[in-house]
């Protein structure tokens, strides 16, 4: 099978500032939202809200574009929905469609010298934050292993059988890379929010755009109203930890 024609690029989108929403209404949100899932106890989430909130943006969030070009993305897009299959969210216990891949597999739909750039960025990241700033922070190549990766697609209506949200919700990861795999104006929501800055803030993001971020950023996916939103998240654990799970 040949992959699909890339989704159209735009330029980089700015950061879009939402209005600022308290830690408690977010928490409140989480725990009385429609699905009812991904609450963990609701006090650490709180806590971790209020510590999220007071990130900075540099702290919170480092935004590459053009992480990967249009071919590698068409592949892996063309990849999740031929060959994805339906697991359960562990955030919000949803059907989903996912792709698991291996470093090997990722080198075939996106060539290797992506795939060395799309490692690399953790380091970006945690070159850019303060130290003491979260875990990973400060940490040189090599203290970061890829500990999962996969593909996930996003519809808004496929009769309860795919993910239309993803609610508020910290990774376990060290570091978590998501690649925008279309761009935003392919859809419609599937916003990708974070927490930092003293707001809740949107990210927009072009096809093959990078969010890299740590396990203190709480974030989110609103729920889809039309077309379909493929991302590819990576997982990085500290190399000193013992198989972290990643959510």
């Amino acid at each position: 099978s040949t992959h699909p024609t890339a989704h159209p690029t735009t330029h980089s989108h700015p950061l879009l500032r939402l209005p600022q929403v308290s830690a408690a209404a977010l928490m409140l949100d989480q725990c009385l939202g429609p699905t009812g899932g991904g609450c963990i106890d609701t006090l650490t989430k709180y806590r971790g809200a209020c510590a999220a909130l007071h990130m900075s943006a540099a702290d919170a969030v480092l935004r590459v574009p053009a992480a990967l070009g249009p071919d590698a993305c068409a592949a892996l897009r063309w990849a999740i929905d031929h060959r994805g299959t339906v697991t359960i969210d562990s955030v919000d216990n949803l059907p989903n469609r996912d792709l698991a891949l291996s470093e090997i597999d990722l080198e075939s739909f996106v060539g290797l010298r992506a795939l060395h750039a799309l490692l690399r960025l953790p380091y970006r990241y945690t070159g850019q934050a303060a130290r003491g700033a979260f875990a990973a922070a400060g940490v040189e190549e090599g203290g970061l292993v890829l500990a999962g990766a996969f593909g996930r697609r996003y519809t808004a209506d496929a009769g309860g059988t795919e993910q239309p949200l993803t609610s508020f919700h910290f990774d376990s990861a060290a570091v978590t890379v998501n690649v925008a795999l279309a761009a935003d104006d392919c859809f419609s929501g599937g916003q990708l929010l974070g927490v930092f800055d003293g707001a809740v803030q949107g990210i927009g993001r072009s096809e093959g755009d990078a969010t890299v971020h740590s396990a203190t950023l709480l974030h989110a996916v609103t729920r889809m109203r039309g077309g379909v939103r493929y991302s590819l998240i990576l997982f990085f654990a500290l190399a000193s930890s013992a198989s972290p799970a990643a959510q």
